[in-house]
């Protein structure tokens, strides 16, 4: 296996193509198990192989990226096709459009979504959107969500992906299951914006902050 500064090549399967963003921080590889494990079952169900990847044998971080915060970007198929390492900063959200869609479904963290991205370019002057199926709250582009009222927290019962640090903060109790309406959105005290890279907390908006 040939390692480069910041990046480590596989073969080309030439199949349909996955990505998993993982976090690193310090040198530190979090969430691993979690990634591991929905990489794993995806390919049970799209592959029909049971033959399990060990991430951790695999990802090797290179000395330039093992202080502050770094995104690993892993491609799979089958087999591991590619892994790259980026320095990462938090995202700075200010609005959050609303975007209707019954009919959207990303079930699997393919690379390519086509789907979505038509979904997001009707963003307009907005950073982020909000998915809306059948009068129920799903994701965000980039993000699974979570809704506070007091000391509750809640994340929608029928997210379009189930995201490492939603499933994480459901398995400590942290955050429970819940169906979201879009016409209860004022209800809630704030709202938090969660992925494999950004912890709950770290990016929170208000309910004024959702344009129609």
């Amino acid at each position: 296996m040939k390692i480069s500064q910041n990046r480590v090549r596989f073969n080309y399967l030439g199949m349909i193509k996955l990505l998993e963003s993982i976090r690193i921080m310090n040198g530190r590889i979090c969430q691993l198990g979690y990634h591991e494990e929905r990489c794993n079952q995806t390919r049970i169900k799209l592959f029909s192989t049971n033959q399990k990847l060990r991430l951790r044998e695999k990802i090797i971080i290179p000395e330039l990226y093992q202080k502050g915060l770094v995104k690993c970007r892993l491609i799979y198929s089958t087999d591991i096709e590619d892994i790259s390492f980026q320095q990462y900063e938090i995202r700075i959200i200010d609005k959050i459009k609303i975007v209707n869609s019954d009919s959207i479904s990303y079930p699997f963290k393919f690379e390519e979504r086509k789907e979505l991205d038509v979904l997001f370019a009707n963003r307009m002057d907005c950073d982020e959107i909000m998915i809306i199926k059948n009068g129920l709250v799903t994701d965000a582009y980039y993000y699974n969500y979570v809704f506070q009222k007091g000391k509750e927290y809640f994340t929608p019962k029928i997210p379009l992906l189930e995201g490492v640090m939603r499933s994480s903060l459901i398995l400590s109790k942290r955050i429970v299951k819940k169906d979201i309406f879009a016409s209860d959105l004022h209800q809630f005290d704030a709202i938090h914006l969660i992925n494999a890279m950004t912890p709950l907390g770290k990016i929170i908006i208000y309910p004024n902050q959702i344009t129609p």
